[in-house]
């Protein structure tokens, strides 16, 4: 009933944004220094691309008759003579004033304006904006030199002082070099007497001897023959650091408890087969998911003929 139905996926930006667009790349062309205003390409109503080619690269600093860059060069539509001399050049994009668009923009190396072109696109005249600028240009100058005059009053300064100081400190280390030598002088030490050297060494502390400490010592009433004493009346009189080193004979080890066959769970027989079986783990549905137990290996054990194991203390069926 409701079927696709075929539209239009197009997007259409807003115009600000495309003005914003354009400003933030004219702004980046102008602060890497590639954007250049020239008065006009030819002299003249007759066009001559060699004498446009010639003032394309003066305008972009090219050295080289080659001219290895993209450049984009934005007239005015009325400029035939313009237009006829750099439509047919290799590397070079001729735009209007009213067609300037970002993508060009950013396609393009350097950009070059004509002046009619500019106060076209900027909205304000050729020649207030040449004065502006050569005012502008003469005030940055006069900073510039303003500035200059002040670093080098202050290095001048600096470096009067610094000499000042310099010799203020020599004069310093000067009287103070005699202070010191009669100083070390007076503070020199005077020979010891032989007396001293002949004293008698100090005797070392006396460190008492170790010994062993016997049961009796322990507990002076050891009790009746055969019977020990009580755990805790044991090294009551010794020291904590010292209590482990205390031997105490006649008290052996205790031993561990054999297992059903004398030995700690061992049991001897003949095998004549051992089988290894690897048994992987349940999967069980938690509260989290699905989870699995970890694996386990068993041993499956042949026994010789005639041999068995006693588990439970009777025979094995």
């Amino acid at each position: 009933m409701h079927g696709p139905q075929p539209r239009s996926y197009a997007q259409r930006t807003p115009k600000k944004m495309k003005a914003a667009a354009l400003r933030g790349a004219l702004s980046d062309r102008a602060a890497n220094g590639r954007i250049a205003v020239v008065s006009g390409f030819v002299d003249g109503d007759q066009p001559r691309t060699s004498d446009a080619m010639a003032v394309l690269r003066t305008a972009i600093g090219l050295l080289e008759a080659r001219l290895n860059f993209r450049v984009l060069v934005v007239a005015e539509a009325e400029d035939e003579v313009t237009w006829k001399s750099l439509r047919n050049a290799p590397g070079v994009r001729l735009l209007a004033t009213g067609q300037l668009n970002t993508y060009d923009v950013l396609a393009s190396d350097h950009i070059v304006f004509t002046e009619a072109a500019l106060s076209a696109f900027t909205g304000q005249p050729a020649t207030p904006a040449k004065a502006s600028t050569a005012k502008a240009d003469t005030a940055k100058a006069d900073t510039a030199k303003a500035d200059t005059a002040k670093a080098d009053t202050a290095k001048a300064d600096t470096a009067k002082a610094d000499t000042a100081k310099a010799d203020t400190a020599k004069a310093d280390t000067a009287k103070a070099t005699p202070a010191k030598a009669s100083t070390a002088k007076a503070s020199k030490p005077e020979p010891e007497s032989a007396d001293a050297d002949a004293a008698e060494p100090k005797a070392p502390a006396a460190v008492p001897p170790r010994r062993r400490v016997t049961t009796s010592e322990l507990d002076p009433d050891p009790g009746p023959p055969g019977h020990p004493a009580a755990p805790g009346d044991l090294g009551k009189d010794i020291p904590a650091c010292r209590r482990r080193q205390v031997h105490l004979p006649g008290r052996p080890r205790r031993q561990p408890d054999p297992g059903p066959a004398g030995g700690r769970g061992r049991v001897r027989v003949k095998v004549t087969g051992v089988n290894t079986l690897n048994r992987q783990g349940k999967r069980r549905r938690t509260r989290f998911g699905w989870g699995q137990r970890a694996a386990t290996k068993r041993a499956i054990v042949s026994l010789a003929e005639g041999e068995r194991i006693d588990v439970f203390g009777g025979p094995v069926s």
